[in-house]
């Protein structure tokens, strides 16, 4: 993945933003090693990129919306919601 220098990513089902990517790719790092991250959606658009992805934890399921904007090729804004399911 690459990330922006100035990088701000927003979880606000968390209240968490990112402003340095070795934050955000530490909070990746501290996630369980053996889950699966499945991308069922992927579009982009100029510099605009969204993105349906679901990953599997064990029994846990996670579903994720997220909107990122590119600059110079790398992702410089994004907003993930992650939610659980039911």
């Amino acid at each position: 993945m690459q990330l922006h220098p100035n990088v701000t990513i927003e979880r606000p089902h968390e209240a968490r933003r990112y402003t340095r990517s070795e934050d955000y790719v530490a909070a990746w790092k501290a996630t369980p090693e053996d889950q699966v991250v499945t991308v069922s959606e992927f579009l982009s658009e100029h510099k605009i990129v969204a993105v349906l992805a679901r990953i599997d934890r064990g029994a846990d399921v996670l579903h994720c919306a997220a909107f990122y904007e590119l600059q110079d090729g790398r992702i410089a804004r994004g907003t993930e919601v992650w939610s659980a399911q039911a």
